[in-house]
């Protein structure tokens, strides 16, 4: 309910019992007058109490509700919970941490995770060292919320609405515009959004309770305006805008949270993007990042994707495209080899390739056709399509463009895939302190296929592994 709402119902207040009050306030009875601009003032002190009341029932005032200021560290405002919440209080305790400890450096390699869930969550939190690790696991058991150690990509709102489940809820134009879905239906999307012919950056967050939301920081403090505004479409919202010139949209129902921060926009174009969001169908839920994150990609709970990556690995194909690749790089300075057989002046090349054909038995190419692919002599192909490379290798052969090794010990996640087209590929990913290299493996009778790509998300992984017709290389 409006706080509109509470001033119409005050109409149905009963005079007599507004009489009875003033009497016992004013302690006997006054001259007209007097008792006139007493009622007034009552009247106006109860209209002014109702409306506070009504403002935090509703929503109106929710980002005053959601500040945390620290004499030393400055402003922190949780975007997920109210004061009193455990979500507050975990944002208070963990952000408060690492504002603490703003000048410790980042262990990249995050070597200090035991397990891929630890380094997934230290990764997402930007977790400096286990102290900071051990905080962070041990606040979110104090308040039993909930860590990510995933998310998805959405490229653009379409794929936004897949993953989180959101219908169209916004009618203007969004440019730009991707961002990060978490299993429980959280995310972030950011980009352009065009309202009344002006473009501005904007942030969404739609955050659910439960959880330790990742991104946060304590800042400076800064002044702020902020009213209750009722949309175009009938929602209640709170409209702020900050000294520094943002524009912020807040909305929640109690379980999700609803923050948009827009760069530039004044209180009349906050107002006009509140117009154009349809809220209920941003919060509706039901996509499939949940189910996507949901599979247990361990290695150790997927032993078939394990055995076909343990046979790839063991293959004399392989072990020779690693032998030569290795060795390249050593003498080339870390440069790819493209190249052929009896290239006139790389005779110590062809005397490394004679070494491994002796040793492996493979064939290496003599001569190559540069087209789509680029096809070689042994029947080997290559293909660069931008978003990944694809290697067809042809068993019995030795191939060279291979360019990209991670000891099967250290990938995070592996698990099989049935493509759109029918076929069974194998996916696997090394953890976020590598290089963030995809592969995704098709075997068949006479070749091995690989792609390969350099991302962690696995609906990516897994897209690109749809556009594929592997059913081709049978």
């Amino acid at each position: 309910m409006r706080a509109l709402d509470f001033a119409l119902a005050f109409n149905e207040i009963d005079p007599a019992l507004l009489q009875e009050t003033l009497d016992r306030v004013m302690g006997e009875r006054r001259p007209y007058r007097l008792r006139r601009l007493a009622k007034i003032a009552l009247l106006a002190a109860l209209l002014s109490a109702l409306f506070i009341a009504a403002a935090y029932a509703s929503g109106f005032l929710p980002l005053r509700n959601r500040i945390h200021q620290d004499e030393d560290l400055g402003r922190l405002i949780v975007p997920n919970g109210s004061q009193a919440s455990a979500e507050y209080q975990a944002a208070v305790d963990w952000f408060g941490y690492r504002a603490g400890h703003a000048d410790a450096q980042q262990d990249l390699s995050l070597s200090f995770a035991r397990t891929p869930e630890e380094r997934w969550i230290s990764h997402i939190y930007s977790v400096t060292d286990r102290e900071a690790l051990d905080t962070l696991l041990d606040i979110s058991r104090d308040y039993g919320l909930s860590l990510y150690t995933d998310s998805v990509l959405a490229e653009d709102p379409e794929q936004l609405s897949i993953l989180a489940g959101t219908g169209d809820f916004f009618s203007g134009r969004m440019e730009n515009a991707g961002g990060y879905v978490f299993a429980d239906g959280s995310f972030k999307l950011e980009g352009r959004m065009d309202i009344d012919d002006c473009s501005l950056l904007f942030t969404l967050h739609r955050i659910y309770r439960g959880s330790i939301y990742p991104y946060n920081y304590y800042g400076r403090p800064l002044d702020f305006a902020q009213e209750e505004y009722l949309t175009a479409l009938g929602f209640d919202v709170g409209v702020t805008v900050w000294e520094d010139g943002r524009g912020e949209i807040s909305f929640t129902d109690g379980e999700v949270y609803i923050n948009l921060s827009l760069d530039g926009a004044d209180e009349a174009l906050a107002r006009r993007a509140a117009d154009c969001i349809d809220f209920a169908a941003l919060c509706s839920k039901g996509g499939i990042a949940g189910e996507i994150l949901g599979l247990d990609r361990s290695p150790g709970a997927n032993p078939e994707a394990a055995e076909a990556y343990d046979e790839l690995y063991g293959s004399p194909e392989f072990q020779g495209s690693m032998d030569f690749t290795l060795w390249f790089r050593e003498i080339f300075y870390g440069s790819t080899f493209t190249g052929v057989y009896g290239q006139e002046g790389f005779e110590d090349i062809d005397t490394q390739m004679d070494l491994l054909r002796e040793k492996y038995g493979l064939r290496p190419a003599v001569s190559k056709a540069e087209a789509q692919w680029t096809e070689y002599s042994n029947g080997a192909r290559y293909l660069d399509a931008g978003d990944y490379n694809l290697h067809y290798i042809p068993k019995g052969a030795l191939y060279t463009r291979l360019e990209y090794f991670a000891p099967f010990s250290e990938y995070s996640m592996i698990w099989g895939y049935d493509t759109a087209g029918g076929e069974r590929v194998y996916c696997a990913c090394d953890g976020p302190e590598k290089r963030s290299c995809a592969h995704v493996l098709y075997e068949t009778d006479g070749a091995w296929v690989l792609l390969n790509m350099h991302t962690l998300d696995v609906w990516e992984i897994q897209r690109s592994a749809d556009s594929i017709d592997w059913s081709e290389f049978k």
